[in-house]
């Protein structure tokens, strides 16, 4: 066996033009560990030399990774994903945008990529550069309509805004249907805790319903509105309360509530964990038996039920393409879904940005999250990605967080 030599030297930073694995070893045949991304900027602690690669370098916090090609940088390690601000339409803009091809709309940091896809008057022709696309040369290719596609940014130009393909091409946005992107967002108990006796729900019927007030009043309450019950439903009907007013509310598919169930005995009274209600479509996350936040989730359709089950989570993903198998009876291509951790295979939790069914089912078997609520929990559970990495996967010392799907 040949020796490794190792070599200390004084912190340096270094980019790749590609995706690099990190592995245990500084060797081709270690076990990986995670991936740098193409253009994400890294520290090397130290070099080795070994078999397969001229150098290799010792990346915090653990792990090794071939250094063939780096070059020197002097940018800032990002913590990934890193949001893109943007205009993106809202759930309520869907009808009027439809109709006008427009919307009204003020930049946010909510989403790694800039979404979108052919679809209806949205014909998704691509340019070579935002300069063909200003000189009038006429298209190169179009965009698949088969796909869900993601942009890396968007710029403006004397002809309007155009969004910037990762191999430099653009596609003016008026070419394009951007995703109507929910603000939905769950239940910080830290920040907002419960009254006792009380459990948070939602309104999931998307035409909303028509509550109860304290002086028998019809009260309209929107899809997604959130609320707490007290106690059970009598008479079919839950005794709600809204920013302190009183209300009756249906107890039916309308709505959803967050229905606790007995700690599985592997889990541990300090443990973090998330449990998964298929029936309530409610994802929490706690410790021990203290809730710490609570949302809505669509897990898998009748015909692709997500795997119930105790798991650990597996990795943990910037950002991930997903596709159906080929010859699929309903086939897809996502580009670029945000927020990835994996529990079984193929299964994940992870950020959607095509649909705001939250508190539906709507998936092909993987547990899909608001924007707000996958980052927020991908920031908190394990294992956790270290800065600048792309992915990073949980072994025996790095153990992933337990789910639990009921």
């Amino acid at each position: 066996m040949l020796a490794l030599l190792g070599l200390a030297l004084a912190s340096e930073r270094l980019v790749l033009d590609r995706d690099v694995w990190i592995r245990t070893e500084p060797s081709v045949q270690a076990a990986r560990v995670g991936m740098l991304a193409a253009g994400t900027p890294f520290d090397v602690e130290e070099r080795a030399e070994h078999p397969g690669c001229t150098s290799w370098g010792r990346v915090l916090p653990r792990g090794w990774v071939c250094l063939a090609d780096a070059v020197p940088t002097d940018a800032e390690i990002p913590t990934l994903p890193a949001l893109v601000e943007h205009a993106a339409p809202r759930p309520e803009d869907l009808e009027s945008y439809l109709e006008t091809g427009s919307f009204e709309a003020t930049p946010e940091a909510l989403l790694p990529f800039v979404y979108g896809r052919v679809w209806k008057r949205w014909k998704g022709r691509v340019w070579a550069s935002a300069d063909a696309w200003v000189a009038g040369e006429p298209p190169v290719g179009q965009l698949p309509s088969s796909r869900r596609a993601r942009f890396v940014g968007a710029t403006t130009t004397p002809k309007g805004v155009v969004l910037l393909r990762g191999d430099g091409t653009v596609v003016p946005e008026e070419e394009v249907y951007l995703f109507p992107i929910t603000r939905l967002q769950g239940r910080d108990l830290a920040a907002h805790p419960l009254e006792d006796g009380r459990t948070p729900a939602w309104v999931v019927g998307y035409a909303g319903l028509e509550a109860t007030g304290p002086g028998g009043e019809a009260v309209a309450m929107p899809y997604h509105a959130a609320f707490e019950v007290e106690g059970e439903p009598v008479g079919g009907r839950w005794r709600a309360f809204v920013d302190g007013t009183e209300l009756e509310v249906p107890a039916d598919g309308t709505v959803r509530v967050w229905r606790p169930a007995a700690r599985p005995e592997s889990i541990g009274e300090d443990d973090l964990w998330l449990d998964v209600d298929t029936t309530q479509q409610t994802l929490a996350l706690l410790r021990g038996d203290a809730l710490l936040y609570v949302t809505l989730v669509s897990t898998g359709l009748w015909r692709t039920p997500t795997p119930r089950g105790l798991f650990r989570l597996q990795d943990e993903r910037a950002w991930a393409d997903m596709r159906s198998r080929p010859g699929a009876r309903d086939p897809y291509h996502v580009e670029a879904v945000p927020w990835v951790l994996h529990f079984r295979g193929g299964y994940a939790l992870h950020g959607a940005y095509w649909h705001w069914g939250f508190g539906n089912r709507a998936s092909h078997g993987c547990i899909n999250l608001a924007p707000r609520d996958a980052q927020w929990l991908f920031e908190r559970v394990e294992p956790r990605l270290p800065p600048g990495w792309h992915s990073v996967y949980a072994d025996d010392a790095h153990p992933g967080t337990w789910l639990r799907v009921r």
